[in-house]
């Protein structure tokens, strides 16, 4: 059984090491083909063609695209992410500023997903095919079915401009920096709610129709019907 489990993992590794890779190198080529100039990014069309080429070979970008993917993944198995265009810093340092925050967000996301779709499935389980149960299979089936960043402009044109309920963007208020320590936590947590509800209601759906259907089938069991018929 052990061994079965430790294969069953190493080859799961394996096929995920290798599916990365291809959407690495995917993008890569997608990015090198996208028609535009990365230097243009970074230098004034306006100035000498000499510095647009000095920037150019700072990137490799005079190499032929082989070569430019070949000293790509060398760089990345070293640790060197290369530049970012849009930051114009270093990509690694780029995702350390913001990997804290994305870490808080999906964690607090998945708690708060896990949370609703067990609660829902739950209430819907004791009463199979009843209104409350039809009508959230309806709903879920509709979230589901819509783009997430549709759902996003949705809420943001509901809560935010109809409503002004929460803030339409940012992480803090303007003014944060000035609040104590558990106004900037609450600050926080404000401007996250509409953000998380956004990334979770998809996943609800997902989850509460997966969880409602193992439920029901559970539920309508020998055992938890003799149970049910026991009055337990």
């Amino acid at each position: 059984m052990r061994s079965t489990t430790a294969r069953l993992l190493i080859k799961r590794i394996f096929s995920s090491i290798i599916i990365l890779f291809l959407i690495i190198t995917f993008l890569f080529f997608l990015v090198r083909i996208s028609p535009g100039d990365p230097v243009q990014k970074f230098v004034n069309p306006t100035l000498s063609p000499k510095l647009a080429e000095q920037v150019r070979e700072s990137l490799n970008l005079d190499k032929p695209i082989h070569m430019q993917y070949i000293g790509f993944l060398t760089s990345a198995i070293s640790g060197d992410l290369g530049v970012s265009y849009n930051f114009r810093r270093d990509v690694s340092s780029v995702i350390l500023e913001y990997l804290p925050f994305t870490l808080l967000f999906t964690s607090v996301s998945f708690i708060f997903q896990m949370i609703v779709s067990f609660w829902l499935s739950i209430k819907s389980v004791k009463k199979i095919n009843g209104l409350f149960d039809r009508a959230l299979s309806n709903i879920t089936l509709l979230i589901y079915a819509t783009p997430v960043f549709v759902t996003g402009v949705f809420l943001v044109f509901i809560f935010s401009e109809l409503l002004n309920i929460f803030p339409s963007s940012g992480l803090s208020s303007y003014d944060s920096a000035d609040f104590s320590f558990w106004a900037r936590l609450t600050d926080y947590i404000y401007h996250l709610i509409l953000p998380i509800i956004t990334l979770s209601l998809i996943e609800i759906a997902i989850f509460y129709k997966y969880l409602r259907d193992n439920l029901e089938d559970v539920y309508n069991k020998l055992f938890v019907l003799n149970l049910r018929a026991s009055g337990v």
